[in-house]
């Protein structure tokens, strides 16, 4: 029987946001059907290790890609908030205001909140 690796492996730390419990054995679960399949079909250790690296390298992949539309996803919040903090301030300048700011000690969908307070007032 083929050893699993590592990223593949039941044991896997998940990010906490994840339910390990129900991720680990759904995985596990998967696996272990992929593991009766191929003991039924005849699979050799080979393919069995070669399609177990293409799982963990589209697994992978998906990582990426999710981590990349965060990222992105970040920075344009990053860009739309200081734009609206931009815009703001030169109304509230115009109305003869000088003390107003923004508090950056919050998350970005706070701080987006905050200002569509702001907007209503």
């Amino acid at each position: 029987m083929t050893t699993l690796p590592p990223s593949l492996s039941p044991s896997t730390t998940l990010p906490p946001s994840l339910s390990p419990s129900r991720s680990q054995t759904t995985c596990a679960s998967l696996l272990q059907e992929l593991q009766i399949i191929w003991d039924e079909i005849g699979e050799s250790d080979g393919e069995r290790d070669n399609m177990l690296l293409e799982l963990e390298q589209e697994c992978l992949n998906i990582y990426r890609r999710k981590a990349e539309m965060t990222r992105k996803c970040k920075t344009d919040l990053h860009n739309s908030l200081a734009q609206f903090e931009s815009e703001i301030a030169k109304m509230v300048s115009s109305l003869g205001e000088h003390s107003f700011s923004f508090s950056r000690v919050c998350s970005i969908f706070f701080s987006l909140s905050n200002i569509v307070i702001v907007m209503e007032l």
